[in-house]
């Protein structure tokens, strides 16, 4: 699993940077996708005892994503807070935003694990990279994942941010754009 995973991180890498990743743009529901995430990760979870809770602030129902890419996203980023904390808990919270002219969910993946250092925060999206952390020597993996995820949600409309210091874990948040409210720009 972790080679086909590793491979299909390389293909979808180089896809990206050729601009040849065919993407389904769709409104989706977002309890549904967020079920599914929790389903996949609660045993990863478990395994470094710690606990994830799922929430959806009320009136955030739909997005517009292309589903597999999108629950990729979020895949992504909880596999590297889960990975970060242990014995603690992890949060995923989607909350609605307006943002640059229209609205927006925002999906705060979080956990108060080692946390990395400010210096080495922007290099946790960069293709290969591995920044040292605080109790080990790197973080799992090839360096692919958040990288691709930023990508990913920049290609459907959003970002993929982080926050963070060592010590006091990290808050990715991953915005994509709301499907069921009128964009501000059509209303004025």
């Amino acid at each position: 699993r972790r080679l086909s995973r590793l491979i299909n991180d390389v293909i979808d890498q180089s896809r990206i940077d050729a601009g040849r990743l065919p993407l389904s743009i769709e409104a989706l529901n977002l309890a549904d996708i967020l079920a599914e995430v929790a389903e996949i990760m609660e045993p990863l979870a478990l395994e470094r005892g710690n606990t994830l809770a799922v929430t959806l602030d009320a009136g955030v129902v739909e997005v517009l994503a292309d589903h597999a890419r999108l629950r990729q996203c979020l895949l992504n980023l909880a596999t590297t807070v889960l990975s970060l904390t242990s014995h603690g808990g992890v949060a995923i919270r989607a909350r609605r935003q307006i943002r640059g002219g229209g609205a927006v969910v925002v999906l705060d993946v979080a956990g108060a694990g080692i946390g990395v250092s400010i210096d080495d925060i922007e290099q946790l999206f960069s293709p290969f990279a591995q920044p040292k952390l605080a109790d080990q020597d790197q973080l799992g993996g090839v360096g692919l994942g958040l990288a691709i995820s930023r990508k990913l949600a920049r290609a459907m409309g959003g970002d993929v941010v982080v926050q963070g210091e060592k010590g006091e874990g990290l808050v990715f948040s991953l915005s994509v754009p709301e499907a069921s409210a009128p964009r501000l720009r059509d209303v004025a």
